[in-house]
């Protein structure tokens, strides 16, 4: 409890104090995180517990932030603004990729394996720190919040395949996982949101 105080009352007023400045508060919530993983403070702060149940906690945090954008958003304008999507999503993944891997394996001599590695991980977007960012701005309902989402949704998509390629090649994480597998167990997952998205949500919100 005493970490989650400190975490959520420093990242607050952190973020209090960089939005009088003129700055977004998501600023304001990074620095802290800065803050609190200096050498002397981190030991101090986060054990092996603190930083699972932290680390639980943000991923429902952004659960829900992506769930409250879902929610301000229309299927419909997410379908009008795909095509779009995809073409920036081509060079706002690939081009740090590309110029990733390139510049790690003929400039720093690294082997073709660790540059993809350092490639897919300059390539990945900060989808949280956009909505975050549109939210507090009251852009979601836009058109340029829409296709924004609709880019990071399209890269996380793009995203999802090269780091799950990667590490099923790497056997680690996923194990003796084929490709193959991999992929039939995200249409499987994505074929399971589509039905319940369908025929149980549309129920459950005239309920109540």
């Amino acid at each position: 409890l005493l970490m989650i105080f400190i975490s959520l009352g420093l990242a607050y007023s952190l973020a209090e104090l960089i939005k009088r400045l003129g700055l977004p508060r998501v600023v304001g919530q990074i620095l802290a995180g800065v803050i609190l993983g200096i050498t002397l403070i981190k030991p101090w702060l986060f054990g092996d517990t603190n930083i699972t149940v932290l680390s639980f906690l943000a991923n429902l945090g952004v659960i829900l932030l992506f769930f409250y954008a879902g929610l301000e958003m229309k299927l419909g304008s997410f379908a009008k603004n795909f095509k779009k999507s995809i073409l920036v999503s081509i060079f706002n993944t690939f081009f740090p990729l590309a110029m990733g891997f390139l510049f790690m394996h003929y400039i720093l001599g690294f082997d073709s394996l660790a540059s993809l590695i350092v490639g897919i991980a300059l390539s990945v977007s900060a989808q949280a720190v956009s909505l975050d960012l549109l939210e507090e701005l009251r852009l979601i309902t836009t058109p340029l919040g829409r296709i924004i989402v609709s880019i990071g949704a399209v890269d996380d998509i793009f995203e999802l395949i090269f780091i799950s390629s990667i590490l099923s090649l790497l056997h680690t994480a996923l194990g003796e996982v084929t490709i193959l597998r991999l992929m039939y167990d995200i249409l499987l997952f994505v074929g399971v949101i589509i039905i319940i998205r369908l025929l149980i949500v549309p129920y459950t919100l005239r309920f109540f």
